[in-house]
């Protein structure tokens, strides 16, 4: 099974590469504040996560709550920074 994490990963990669990819990986998975990620990365990955969440491609999961509280939370320092 695929996780909605590897999915999130391959459609970051596809549109805007690795290095955003590395920091969409870096604050999911690491735990790395937003603060220490270069800011215009954020806004790729926000819109990203944004479009994949309403696209209803993903099935409601434990998994896509967690990327929907981390697109919340993620949304919360775009619009503070």
């Amino acid at each position: 099974m695929v996780s909605v994490q590897t999915v999130v990963e391959g459609i970051i990669n596809l549109r805007n590469g690795w290095a955003v990819t590395e920091q969409f990986t870096s604050t999911y998975e690491g735990g790395e504040p937003f603060e220490d990620q270069n800011y215009n990365a954020m806004e790729l990955i926000a819109s990203e996560v944004d479009h994949l969440l309403k696209s209803e491609v993903l099935a409601d999961s434990y998994e896509v709550e967690e990327l929907r509280q981390y697109h919340k939370r993620l949304e919360g320092y775009l619009s503070q920074a």
